[in-house]
């Protein structure tokens, strides 16, 4: 059987976060190559997450929030034929930070969140899907669940 892969990772989310992460999980791939890859992805937030379907394409929009995310990701890649199997969980802190926020609302906070998802990869084309689950100081849990594709070129 191949090794885990522990990856422990920072990504420090600025003008892209607002299009990369609004209604779609966090996504996470520990044993990931180097090269350019191209994303699309789909995804339902649930309704205390704003509900509605979400699309990504990994795209640059000016942000209504800021999000500091540190998690560690832990995977174990399975041992198949032809296909790349890699099962991943993911627990981490993460930080908002609002832009425009109501007199006396707070314009950031801190949360505990996991991610469970898993990669399938063919050559240079892969699957991913994930479900994120965030608990916010309103008493919301948002869950997200996603599924995408993508194509690295190496």
């Amino acid at each position: 059987m191949k090794r885990a892969a522990l990856t422990l990772g920072l990504a420090l989310l600025a003008p892209p976060a607002a299009a990369q992460w609004l209604g779609e999980p966090s996504w996470n791939n520990p044993t990931a190559g180097s090269g350019f890859t191209i994303y699309g992805d789909y995804s339902r937030p649930n309704t205390d997450a704003g509900g509605g379907n979400a699309i990504g394409g990994r795209t640059v929009a000016a942000p209504v929030q800021t999000m500091l995310f540190g998690a560690v990701g832990l995977s174990v890649p399975l041992p198949t034929p032809v296909v790349r199997v890699e099962p991943y969980v993911s627990p981490g802190i993460r930080y908002h930070h609002y832009a425009s926020v109501a007199p006396g609302a707070a314009d950031h906070e801190t949360n505990f969140g996991w991610v469970i998802g898993g990669n399938l990869g063919f050559g240079p084309i892969g699957v991913h899907l994930a479900y994120d689950s965030e608990k916010f100081a309103d008493g919301k849990t948002h869950g997200v669940f996603g599924v995408g594709a993508n194509i690295g070129l190496r």
